[in-house]
Formats: structure tokens, C-alpha cells, sequence
């Protein structure tokens, strides 16, 4: 049995987005030949929040290795919360002593706090174990499309490391996992001497379905409010403006229901009273005020799970960015209930959504006027499969296991280890 050391930001008993594909994998690849562990900072790096986020949670039996922080008050006295600088030194250090201690064939960086990836290169030199690198979100973008923090020049800054951290991290790794294939060819004619560049070692994957979190929450569901609700969890904001505009048009148009609603949850995690609500008041400047409200405080994970299975019917909004992957769109689809998909209309992603299977509706935006019409067309058949509350079985759906990720993973994997010189 191979053995992999997986590298995350946080781990139980806390949960941030950028580890759930970890916690989906490990516990499925010994099925794959590979034995994983766990090298993650410890709770004391994360907000009060992440430990909500893991509560009630499975994560997989693995050994787990935590290091703790390095010079805390220093990174306090500059204001400094991020993650990945506050661990890259810790995590360094850590992962050196396992490396030489233990017997690992692979390190696998799942993470959007790429200031820990940059570990892999250094590390590679001094024990001889090859890295691959999980690509979430770009690190860099060489031209700006939306603004994720209301600080411009902090995101300035980010950008112009971005850069740096992008070729010091991904463009000496190994292997490339990328949730999108647009994302990853742009890393690769930014770096097209990356070794994984060179010898093709990469892997195009989404997040995968967390199947046993829709099951838990299935059984902790209570009845609903009875209502026809439209549940939407994520991000929200200025990013999503596109596509919800053109999604509010439609509604317009339409004759709906009187009991429906349109829940948005979650939409802005540094979101504070009497901040604008920028989703529910575009809403209101078309004259759907009482259709929409939007919470964007921060919803933990087990909770939106929760609200998900008592739901009628689910939405997912998608950003100005061809390559954007919505992390949880497996996992609506997997629910079984009528799921709208609001996606640019040159992304290769609506495509296949509108194959996933039978209650599955994209609307598009950025695209032709015919496209309206369309539009208004998907949006009458999610709202008939809301108002008779369908939920399909889970076999009449196309989406990614976490058995089927596993199995591409151990397939790179075996790839990146058996290309490493002799």
C-alpha cells in the first residue's frame, strides 16, 4: 500500500471550504491503494466559526498531524489572520520531520492557502517525495474580473503575491489537480516547465458530492415551513450580479406562485447589521420585494445541509468567470430536489449540468438575447418541479462520488510516483 500525506488548512473538529475535498477523500482511497494521513495547523490558527463549521460532521479515521502557531503575537501586532502565512513556516517545519520520520510515497497540498504549497518544492529536494498541487480558486489572475473584499488595496497586494506564490507553488509541483480545465491551462502557459506541465501529470475534478452529509441531514430535516422555498447558500454580492440580474428578469416575466419565496443565506461572511443586502435590494429595485429575502450572516455547514433537505428547491449562482466551480453544485445535484444552475453561457460547465439528469434547469447570462427566451423556458420547468415538491432518486442523476474521486486521485497519483526519476 502506497501512503500519501495530505496537507489541508484545518481539519476536525474544524471545517473550512477548502479541505472538504480532502475530508470526501481520504477515507476512499485505501479502496485505491492508498493509505492517507493527515498534516494540518491546529484549531487554535481558525476563527470561533470553523469550529461550528465541523461540528456533527464525519471525517474519515486517519492519523492526523497538527502543528501549532509560530510566533503568534507578532502575526497579532500586524493584524495578520491569514492562514497560510501564519502556518507556512509551522507546516514547513512539521512536514520536514514527517517526511524524514515516516515512509510517504506522495504529499498531496488540498488547500487554497497556497503559502503552505510552497513547502512542496523544498521539500521534494531534501527527502526526494514528489508534490501535487489542488487548485481551487486562480492564485493569480492576470487581469482582475471581480473583487471578492471590500479592502481594494489589501486584494492589490494579495494579487501582485499571488504572482510570486503561483510559480513557487504550483509551477514546481509535480502533479495539478484543478477543479477547472481553464484554470489549469492558464497555470500551464504561465508555467510551461512545470514538471507536471511536462510530463501531463493532471487531473480535471469538481468537488465531489458529500453524500453522507445530505444523508444525515435528511434524517435531522423537519417538515419545512410548507412554503414553495428556493434555498440558495453561498457566496453572493457584486460577483453574482450578472447572472441574478438576468435570473430576476425572467421572474419578472413569469406568473408565480403566490406562497413562493426565494431564500438566500449565507451571501457575505464579514457581513454586518444595516449593511446593504445586494442581492435582495436588486430584487426590490425590479419589484420583487416580498419574493426575495436575503441573511448573509454566515450559515455553518451542518445547518445548510440541513436547510438544503427541507428546501422545494435549490439554486446555484455563478460569477462573471468561464472556470468558476461552484463547490457544492455535486452535492444539489445529488439532492434529488429541482436545482436551477445560473451559469455564464460560455461556460463549459453549463454544458454539462444540462446533462446531469431530469429536474436539473440552467439559466445563462452573458450570452445571445436568444438566450432569454431559453431562460424563461428552464425556469418554468424548475418552478413546475418546485411547486409538486419532486425529488428525484439519486440514480437518475449524473454526479461525482467521493468513491469516483478517490479512484481519479489514486489514478494521478500512481502516475506522479511512477514518472519520478530512479
Amino acid at each position: 500500500m502506497k501512503r500519501v500525506l495530505i496537507v489541508v488548512s484545518t481539519w476536525k473538529p474544524c471545517m473550512m471550504a477548502d479541505m472538504q475535498r480532502a475530508r470526501l477523500l481520504a477515507g476512499e482511497l485505501p479502496a485505491f491503494g492508498w493509505d492517507a494521513e493527515i498534516l494540518t495547523p491546529d484549531a487554535s490558527f481558525q476563527t470561533d466559526f470553523s469550529r461550528v463549521q465541523g461540528e456533527g460532521l464525519e471525517f474519515p479515521d486517519v492519523p492526523v498531524h497538527e502543528c501549532r502557531q509560530w510566533m503568534p503575537g507578532y502575526f497579532r501586532a500586524l493584524g495578520s489572520r491569514n492562514v497560510g502565512i501564519r502556518a507556512a513556516i509551522p507546516a514547513g517545519k512539521a512536514g520536514m520531520e514527517l517526511l524524514k520520520q515516516k515512509s510517504f510515497d506522495l504529499v498531496y497540498f488540498s488547500t487554497t492557502q497556497h503559502w503552505i504549497t510552497c513547502n512542496g518544492a523544498r521539500w521534494r529536494r531534501k527527502t526526494g517525495v514528489p508534490y501535487v498541487a489542488d487548485l481551487h480558486d486562480p492564485v493569480y489572475l492576470e487581469k482582475k474580473v471581480y473583487f471578492v473584499s471590500r479592502h481594494r488595496i489589501k486584494e492589490r497586494v494579495a494579487r501582485h503575491l499571488g504572482k510570486t506564490i503561483e510559480r513557487l507553488a504550483l509551477g514546481r509541483a509535480d502533479g495539478l489537480v484543478s477543479v477547472s480545465e481553464g484554470y489549469m491551462k492558464d497555470v500551464g502557459r504561465r508555467h510551461p516547465q512545470a514538471p507536471w506541465a511536462q510530463k501531463g501529470s493532471v487531473l480535471v475534478q469538481p468537488f465531489p458530492a458529500d453524500l453522507a452529509a445530505l444523508d444525515a441531514a435528511e434524517v435531522c430535516a423537519g417538515g419545512g415551513s410548507g412554503d414553495l422555498q428556493v434555498l440558495y447558500i453561498g457566496a453572493g454580492g457584486s460577483i453574482m450580479e450578472k447572472g441574478w440580474r438576468e435570473l430576476i428578469s425572467c421572474l419578472r416575466e413569469e406568473n408565480l406562485p403566490a406562497d413562493l419565496r426565494i431564500d438566500l443565506l449565507g451571501t457575505d461572511t464579514n457581513w454586518e447589521h444595516n449593511r446593504r443586502r445586494y442581492l435582495q435590494d436588486v430584487a426590490e429595485q425590479s419589484g420583487l420585494r416580498q419574493l426575495v429575502n436575503e441573511e448573509p450572516a454566515r450559515v455553518s455547514y451542518r445547518d445548510s445541509m440541513k436547510f438544503t433537505m427541507e428546501a422545494a428547491g435549490l439554486m446555484v449562482l455563478g460569477v462573471d468567470d468561464l472556470n468558476y466551480r461552484p463547490s457544492k453544485l455535486h452535492t444539489c445535484i445529488a439532492s434529488g430536489l429541482p436545482l436551477l444552475v445560473v451559469m455564464h453561457a460560455d461556460s463549459e460547465l453549463a454544458k454539462t449540468v444540462e446533462q446531469a439528469g431530469p429536474g436539473v434547469h440552467v439559466v445563462k447570462f452573458g450570452g445571445s438575447a436568444a438566450d432569454h427566451d431559453r431562460n424563461r423556458a428552464a425556469l418554468r420547468n424548475f418552478l413546475s418541479g418546485v411547486k409538486e415538491k419532486r425529488r428525484g432518486a439519486r440514480s437518475e442523476r449524473s454526479f461525482l462520488t467521493p468513491q469516483d474521486a478517490a479512484e481519479g486521485h489514486a489514478a494521478l497519483f500512481n502516475r506522479v510516483v511512477e514518472s519520478r526519476p530512479k
